[in-house]
């Protein structure tokens, strides 16, 4: 049984027979992500995780149907993101992410299960996913996957990394896949895949998350002399681990790399690029352009090993950069690994303010359609690394986005605006000192409270960081606090890595 699901969808007849194990018995399905010394188990859990990683790198280039696959080197086992299952007293199941350093983005993710049987004892799988990287990025995000033909399930004999445990000349064998959720907290509410709090409808703290069962079915091929045809077919009757042959079940949640808030966490993206040299070389330029200079500077970033950043990139005639006419010059695969720019406003200009301006949220909308576009080879479910950077005479800041769609809307309106209602918006609330208070004259604070009651008021989906206007690095995330007396001002949180 396998189909297309959703794993924010709020359907119930996903498959046919999943409100009738989630409804079946005393006790519900659970799941929550812990690290290994949260275990329940852990004595039992790190012997087993030992006896499978030192078998790890024997076979690391081999999957388990004898294909050759790069997977990449550096092979460990993260036992920080476990996803832990449970069912009452008797069934428990550890779901770890094998990762493999300098992996291809094509790479095939590998998890190991561990899970208990009735009688006692443990087993442990090695359950593959064979997953694109737009794939990869649907199922964090909350699109659609067809798993048809994309899952491998081997059952490991005394933790080894190895073949399978049947012989294929005597035994014929098929995986049958069911997919269900686990409920929204404890609650009867049911939300499929939907996320907690501000990021989704679940009220719980407790998400509903996928989960998948592996049986393994075979059937013993007897000589055709005896007349006996076929036996000996095995594997479990239901979801959850617990059918009436557990052993050749697996019941477990996919546990992948790059998950939502853990590696592309922005503070992580603004400390990395602070660290590189090219960077912290061209901004310098930008920061020193900014008293002296006539025209913008600007640069093009890329997600590129041998062309990390453009050349300096200086303005037109007007003082502005035209990004463009750059890119255009480039290679499609260059053109397709750029994510953001960097760029000054000059202190010479009275027309120039200290933070961003609409056609910088222009700019920062070009780079989330960009890396989200269907033809880009790496492309995202969801903007990751798009980012723009304004070097101003009162700091050095950055725009990430949260919400590609709201900055879409967001830019589509603003460009509407017919020159009357431009105009009266720039005076009566952009550059008004009762409103946000945003002019060349403004001081930091001012014109950083303004900004962010901007971003606020029309819900453009996108965050505010600022960095240490000398070393490029220490960032802070700004945010609008409201001192409830109809004033306002901004909160930072260091960025903690």
């Amino acid at each position: 049984m396998l189909g297309l699901f959703s794993l924010n969808s709020c359907r119930q007849d996903i498959l046919p027979d999943q409100e009738t194990y989630n409804n079946s018995g005393a006790f519900q399905l659970t799941s929550k992500r812990i690290s290994l010394d949260e275990a329940k188990h852990k004595a039992n859990l790190v012997s087993k995780i030992k006896q499978v990683e030192t078998n790890l790198y024997t076979d690391s280039k081999n999957n388990l149907q004898g294909k050759t696959v790069n997977f990449g080197n550096g092979i460990s086992i993260d036992t920080d993101d476990v996803i832990y299952l449970e069912k009452g007293p008797d069934f428990h199941s550890y779901t770890f992410r094998i990762d493999h350093e300098n992996a291809p983005a094509n790479a095939p993710v590998e998890n190991l299960v561990i899970s208990s049987r009735p009688d006692g004892t443990w087993k442990e799988a090695l359950v593959t996913y064979y997953l694109t990287p737009l794939e990869r990025q649907n199922m964090l995000s909350g699109g659609a996957v067809d798993f048809t033909g994309k899952i491998t399930h081997e059952i490991l004999q005394n933790g080894t990394y190895s073949s399978a445990i049947m012989q294929q000349d005597v035994m014929n064998c098929h995986m049958e896949i069911s997919t269900y959720y686990t409920r929204c907290g404890q609650s009867d509410d049911h939300h499929n895949g939907e996320l907690t709090g501000t990021e989704g409808p679940c009220r719980s703290e407790t998400p509903s998350v996928l989960v998948v069962s592996l049986v393994k079915k075979c059937t013993m091929a007897l000589p055709a002399d005896t007349g006996l045809g076929e036996n000996g077919e095995g594997g479990g009757s239901g979801p959850g681990g617990l059918g009436s042959n557990p052993p050749d079940e697996t019941t477990t949640a996919p546990n992948l790399p790059a998950g939502p808030n853990r590696n592309n966490d922005p503070c992580k993206q603004l400390k990395n690029l602070a660290e590189k040299q090219p960077f912290k070389d061209k901004v310098t330029i930008l920061k020193n352009n900014v008293n002296t200079g006539t025209v913008e500077k600007g640069f093009v970033i890329h997600d590129d090993a041998t062309t990390g950043f453009s050349p300096i990139i200086e303005g037109n005639s007007e003082g502005e950069i035209d990004y463009n006419a750059y890119l255009s010059t480039i290679s499609e695969d260059l053109l397709y690994k750029s994510y953001g720019s960097a760029h000054n406003h000059l202190l010479s200009n009275p027309d120039h303010v200290g933070v961003f301006t609409d056609k910088d949220l222009n700019n920062l909308l070009f780079w989330g359609l960009m890396e989200t576009y269907p033809q880009n080879p790496n492309v995202k479910f969801k903007p990751e690394n798009s980012i723009t950077f304004v070097n101003t005479n009162i700091g050095f800041f950055a725009l990430k986005i949260n919400d590609l769609e709201k900055l879409r809307l967001f830019c589509i309106d603003f460009a509407s605006w017919n020159i009357g209602k431009l105009e009266k918006f720039m005076r009566d609330t952009y550059k008004n000192s009762d409103q946000y208070n945003i002019t060349h004259n403004s001081t930091h604070d001012q014109q950083i409270t303004g900004f962010l009651r901007f971003i606020q008021d029309y819900n453009i989906g996108i965050e505010f960081y600022e960095g240490n206007k000398d070393t490029f690095g220490d960032w802070k995330k700004l945010t609008l606090k409201n001192n409830s007396n109809g004033t306002f001002g901004f909160t930072e949180t260091p960025c903690k890595l």
